[in-house]
């Protein structure tokens, strides 16, 4: 199942900018990304470590071409070398296109938490994942929050759903969601969508948030109702202000999830 969501999604990826093959007889690694490759066989390695290999801009083109061909440890390394990438770098490119092609969960996340910012390419095939009830919760509340970043305030309704799960108001709210039992491994999810709209909503609007998926069920509803209000009025503004593109390759698409995704991205 996984398999053909996977490759369904892989229809509405752009197409990945242009990288070195390392599929060649004769490749040798670069020292940089031998370094990197090293790293990786180690069973820890040190926050200096981490500091030291961060590639400077012209070595970007070096690790992501890495990417594509790594084991799923050298992938989570290379998606923490990254952090903070550029949305428009070949690198958070390369991390987006594994992010959606990778078949392991950590690497997923890995590579769509590692970009400052997701190019909005790549936003119908989040939208597509945000919305995929087979995929896990985490990866589709992280898909959920880079929509948001980009103002596609249209996603908050199936974000506060993601936020409200194990509370006893997740019963009745229009999504397929795994059933947990209440327990804690709803913790995750929420609290990584609620780090990047935290981030997302003070950065761009100055507005701070609080919410603490641990919180007791009213404690978390009061929260998630004092978010709802300052998403209302950001998308009153935004409808007003902005005028949302739409996307050719979601509009041609045959995906039983398109015409949700096209609601998330608002047309």
């Amino acid at each position: 199942m996984l398999f053909a969501i996977v490759l369904q999604l892989t229809s509405l990826l752009p197409a990945p900018q242009q990288v070195e093959s390392l599929v060649t007889q004769d490749y040798q690694p670069t020292a940089y990304q031998q370094q990197i490759l090293n790293l990786a066989l180690q069973e820890s390695y040190s926050q200096q470590q981490i500091l030291d290999l961060r590639p400077q801009k012209h070595q970007q083109p070096e690790i992501a071409a890495l990417l594509p061909y790594a084991t799923a440890t050298q992938a989570k390394l290379i998606a923490v070398l990254s952090s903070g990438s550029a949305a428009d770098s070949i690198l958070s490119d390369a991390l987006l296109q594994l992010a959606v092609r990778s078949r392991n969960l950590d690497v997923r996340l890995a590579c769509l938490l590692a970009p400052a910012a997701v190019d909005a390419s790549y936003l119908p095939a989040l939208a597509c994942l945000a919305l995929s009830s087979d995929l896990d919760l985490s990866l589709r509340a992280v898909s959920c929050a880079r929509l948001l970043e980009h103002q596609y305030y249209s996603a908050w309704p199936l974000a506060k759903a993601i936020l409200l799960t194990g509370t006893a108001t997740d019963f009745d709210n229009g999504h397929t969601f795994p059933d947990w039992k209440r327990s804690g491994r709803y913790e995750l999810p929420k609290r990584l969508l609620a780090m990047l709209l935290t981030t997302t909503l003070l950065e761009q609007n100055g507005t701070t948030i609080v919410f603490e998926p641990n919180a007791a069920w009213a404690v978390q509803e009061q929260q998630i109702a004092a978010i709802d209000k300052v998403m209302a009025k950001l998308k009153s503004a935004n409808n007003d202000n902005q005028l949302l593109p739409s996307f050719k390759k979601l509009e041609r698409s045959t995906l039983t999830l398109a015409p949700l995704a096209k609601k998330l991205l608002a047309y």
